[in-house]
């Protein structure tokens, strides 16, 4: 958790250096914002390369500067590289996407991602969308109001 006094020094120093007056109304709604999703280090860190790359114009950084340079959860992200990376209905975090597909299907998904994206760090739910994309919809039947099955209908249109 970000502490009130590592907050208050990295954001006058912004302040400072951007030459812009303290607002300790706007400070303290930064903070409540903030201080859950930032440990100390990681906040100070993130402040100095405001400090060395933004340029403020005289107004306060905004949230989306810091959430912006937040690392990334690296537990959620996945290296696509051979041996590494591999898509299966066994895989408790796909398991419930890949209910029904073939084998083949499965291989189709997991070449089209090693073939866009080798050597590149996805996170779980980009594959997860992927898999969504990819799979065939579910055939459903509906009656029409004559009766008629519909999924029938539209497959002797296409074959």
């Amino acid at each position: 958790m970000l502490t009130k006094t590592c907050f208050d020094r990295c954001m006058n120093t912004l302040l400072i250096f951007g030459d812009i007056p303290v607002d300790k109304e706007k400070n303290k709604l930064f903070y409540n914002l903030m201080k859950n999703d930032f440990e100390d280090k990681e906040f100070s860190i993130i402040s100095e390369d405001i400090c060395k790359t933004e340029t403020l114009y005289g107004k306060y950084p905004t949230p989306k500067m810091f959430y912006d340079r937040k690392p990334k959860d690296k537990s959620n992200m996945v290296l696509i590289l051979d041996g590494s990376f591999y898509l299966d209905d066994s895989m408790p975090e796909y398991k419930e996407y890949l209910k029904g597909t073939t084998d083949e299907e499965q291989l189709r998904i997991w070449k089209w991602i090693m073939d866009n994206k080798y050597g590149q760090e996805v996170s779980k739910d980009w594959i997860i969308e992927r898999i969504i994309q990819f799979r065939k919809p579910k055939e459903t039947e509906w009656l029409s109001d004559n009766g008629l099955h519909l999924v029938d209908v539209i497959k002797k249109i296409e074959g």
